[in-house]
């Protein structure tokens, strides 16, 4: 949308969080609280967005966002009010209209801000404000309106009687016209405890005769803010029954949705079963006709069409199309897996390569190491990769043949074709075609087939 800032009030101190993280940096589903935020105004059409930020958190959310926003600093903490006039001097003096929302409020929809930001300007409204109709407690403030029905100023929820009756609450969200409140934010007056607050300029507007228009929202929770860690977890769960449901449409299958978490920016082909007690954690990628679960954990990784993950660990990893993991393995960051490759029950990869065709059929650990197509790497293989101060690599060529219990001294090789006995103890490089046995192991001409 032209002619129009987004802000993103993220300054307060977040006390009831009771937690060193500043609040706009809590996650629900794997993304930050402000990071909704954001991509909400962004889908809105607003692309010129602020945040306001405190001194204790500016660096870590301009970690988080980069050049996507710009900054604004709230030195003291004197409520919401203070905290837009901070950015007066980016917005005052233009034909300019201000979305304005606090960092907590993940559950906006986009479509929500499209159609205040409507009213607003079809309005020519000097301050629009988006409400909602709830029952029970809460801790909004309340929505007063005059006998014309116009909102006329915001009670504080303890100042507020009948709290289990239907009531109209404040969702947080407005829209300004950017002269007038910077106007009206210095005729602001102070509360008794020093601060100033946005809520305030209802009433400033009301009294002074401004235009001031509003819409109630169709979808309650939109109002929902975070306060405590109890409002974090129930948001999250609507936030991740969301998800669910999205991916369902889209030919997911989960056996016991409420045991399937799916984090925000996770994504899952269809055709896809997702068994009991399975996560699908950060910018996880699942392809087509997989199978992951029960009881796995997929984090950060990108797994090819129809494979399996059972019972498995799997993190920062990548694998091709049908791979076939666990039950009981882990894959650690760094591992990637080609096609067809199978690596059977307690299992574990770490910064390595296994070729197309590889077979790892149960125990072992494979770390900072390379393995060729059509390997066979027998039970209990280990490769040593750590001498007590360095890693080490280990190459492991084509159509080798890894016996049970072998274990390999990095740095070392194994060529194309070759084989070891088992239990022996590799310490120098093996050729192609050769066989290594013993402890240490000696090289022997291979057995012809």
């Amino acid at each position: 949308m032209k002619n129009w800032i987004g802000v993103i009030l993220a300054a307060g101190k977040g006390k009831r969080m009771n937690s060193e993280i500043s609040k706009p940096l809590h996650e629900i589903c794997g993304k930050p609280l402000i990071k909704y935020i954001v991509d909400t105004l962004t889908k809105s059409g607003i692309s010129n967005i602020i945040v306001i930020v405190s001194p204790t958190n500016h660096d870590p959310i301009k970690r988080l966002l980069g050049t996507r926003v710009r900054y604004v600093m709230q030195e003291q903490p004197l409520g919401t009010g203070h905290a837009l006039l901070q950015c007066s001097n980016l917005v005052a003096h233009s034909p300019t209209n201000l979305m304005v929302t606090g960092c907590d409020s993940p559950l906006l929809r986009h479509q929500t801000l499209t159609a205040l930001s409507r009213i607003h300007l079809d309005k020519s409204a000097s301050m629009s404000i988006l409400t909602a109709k709830i029952t029970g407690p809460t801790d909004l403030g309340i929505i007063k309106r005059d006998h014309y029905g116009s909102v006329s100023r915001i009670v504080e929820t303890h100042k507020s009687k009948n709290t289990d009756s239907p009531k109209e609450v404040n969702s947080g969200t407005y829209c300004f016209d950017s002269n007038w409140i910077t106007s009206a934010l210095t005729n602001l007056r102070q509360s008794n405890v020093g601060e100033y607050y946005l809520t305030d300029s209802v009433e400033y507007a009301h009294k002074n005769k401004n235009r001031l228009a509003s819409i109630i929202t169709e979808y309650p929770e939109e109002s929902f803010g975070i306060n405590n860690r109890i409002q974090l977890a129930h948001i999250e769960h609507i936030v991740r029954q969301r998800i669910r449901e999205k991916w369902m449409l889209k030919g997911v299958t989960m056996l016991d949705p409420n045991s399937t978490f799916i984090d925000s920016e996770s994504q899952i082909g269809k055709d896809s079963i997702m068994y009991p007690n399975t996560y699908i954690s950060g910018k996880s990628k699942i392809g087509s006709n997989c199978t992951v679960g029960p009881s796995s954990f997929v984090k950060d990784s990108t797994i090819g069409d129809s494979s399996t993950i059972i019972s498995s660990f799997v993190q920062g990893s990548i694998l091709e199309d049908h791979v076939t993991v666990g039950p009981f393995s882990h894959l650690r960051p760094g591992s990637y897996i080609e096609s067809k490759v199978h690596i059977g029950n307690f299992g574990e990869i770490k910064d390595s390569r296994l070729g197309e065709g590889v077979k790892m059929g149960h125990f072992g650990y494979v770390g900072d190491t390379t393995v060729g197509a059509q390997s066979n790497l027998g039970a209990g293989l280990v490769t040593c990769n750590f001498d007590g101060q360095k890693k080490h690599k280990t190459q492991i060529g084509k159509k080798v043949f890894i016996g049970s219990d072998s274990i390999l001294v990095a740095p070392v090789s194994i060529g194309d074709n070759a084989a070891t006995g088992a239990g022996s103890v590799i310490t120098k490089n093996v050729p192609a075609y050769r066989l290594a046995i013993g402890v240490p192991a000696k090289i022997k001409e291979k057995p012809t087939e």
